[in-house]
């Protein structure tokens, strides 16, 4: 493979491209094409005869309530009245490189990347993110050796509070199955440091014979062998299997007593897109009926979960905040976006959960990432009216049942 990236980068030389910067981006417009191929965990298998070990079937639930909504284009394959979920495993394969990038990319020793490593579905994605791979590093360095049993938890977004929380963590969920629970030591590898909702629920969903290994970023690493973990989820799904969800809920949640009665409003005020303008009106609306408004980022991942845990009521503009909703039981969730197509994650981890999950819309006239934009507080505030009374009527039926 060097020989022929050697002779490549004469010929493109050749065409007297004179700056080594042009030299670089011509090479790296190129590269995917003429020297990184594309594979995928099917034709691994085929060629490795590598063993999948299966962790959840696949299922299909009705989606009918979501057929009047419009989906955001990069989440077009889940709209539907039905909601396809399918099979979720694991396998292990040997001799595997790892470039330890922010996308976490995983090549076979004949320099094909694993299409599922980075969670993307499309070859022009994946095109897009390879570009970042120092190719020197990847083709001329010696690759650092690491023996026994890998994985690697951590997606392209793996920053994202929503993908690191209901993404990446799920899939340490896998390694509490058999055969992994045999194995003596792996090595869950890091590049970097750990994100602050890492540390927090890693320590409390690692299993005892996982440890983590603490890798250089942007470096390539030769693994003796990987275990490649699928995520639980889908791509613009936040659907978790109900097993993994009460996996997470004994590991993660108080052991209190859950008190429900706190009322919630999201703050995005300090979010560079999708934060809405004439929030103070808002509040001093929604505060009449017991809401108080948190701006998440002031808040510790645990006061968050011990926040969300008692939740009766969540109002918030899309974004990761919304995936909080992982800690409430039964809570009504009213998810609002700028526009009028939906973004689909936290409708679904609600479904997941059993929330009752709605949807307002801001502006028809307005991008799904609008940066700033205004709610009809009226309109707005006649929904939850409905929603409230719904909820207290159910309470006091309960109430006299029980007497």
């Amino acid at each position: 493979m060097p020989h022929k990236l050697i002779s490549y980068i004469k010929d493109i030389k050749n065409k007297n491209i004179k700056s080594t910067r042009k030299l670089i981006d011509r090479l790296r417009e190129n590269v995917w094409m003429n020297f990184i191929g594309i594979t995928n965990i099917d034709e691994l298998v085929k060629q490795t005869k590598a063993e999948k070990i299966e962790l959840f079937e696949e299922f299909s639930i009705d989606n009918s309530e979501t057929k009047n909504c419009r989906y955001v284009g990069m989440a077009k394959h889940l709209e539907s009245d039905i909601y396809n979920a399918p099979s979720v495993f694991s396998l292990t394969l040997e001799d595997i490189l790892y470039y330890s990038s922010k996308h976490h990319i995983l090549l076979t020793k004949t320099f094909k990347a694993i299409a599922e490593s980075i969670g993307l579905v499309t070859r022009k994605s994946l095109q897009r993110y390879i570009k970042e791979i120092n190719l020197i590093k990847l083709f001329f360095n010696q690759h650092e050796y690491i023996s026994g049993y890998s994985c690697v938890a951590r997606n392209f977004r793996n920053g994202n509070y929503y993908h690191c929380l209901i993404d990446n963590i799920p899939k340490i969920y896998h390694l509490n199955q058999e055969p992994y629970q045999s194995i003596p030591e792996i090595n869950l590898l890091i590049s970097g440091e750990l994100s602050s909702a890492e540390e927090f629920f890693l320590t409390k969903m690692l299993p005892s014979n996982v440890k983590i290994k603490f890798v250089q970023e942007n470096c390539c690493y030769h693994l003796e062998k990987c275990i490649v973990l699928q995520p639980l989820t889908q791509w613009m799904s936040g659907y978790l299997p109900e097993t993994y969800i009460n996996h997470f809920a004994e590991k993660t949640f108080p052991t209190r007593e859950r008190n429900r009665k706190n009322r919630i409003l999201i703050s995005r005020k300090g979010a560079s897109k999708r934060h809405i303008k004439n929030e103070n009106e808002l509040m001093s609306h929604l505060s009449l009926y017991g809401f108080k408004r948190y701006s998440l980022e002031d808040l510790t991942v645990e006061e968050q979960v011990e926040l969300f845990y008692d939740a009766e009521y969540i109002i918030g503009v899309h974004g990761a905040g919304m995936s909080n909703v992982i800690f409430a039981e039964n809570a009504k969730v009213l998810e609002i976006f700028p526009g009028s197509e939906i973004i689909p994650h936290y409708y679904f981890l609600s479904k997941s959960l059993g929330h009752n999950h709605q949807f307002f819309f801001a502006d028809v006239s307005n991008n799904i990432n609008e940066k700033a934009f205004e709610v009809d507080v009226i309109e707005l505030m006649e929904k939850l009216k409905l929603e409230l009374e719904l909820v207290e009527n159910l309470s006091r039926c309960c109430v006299g049942l029980r007497n």
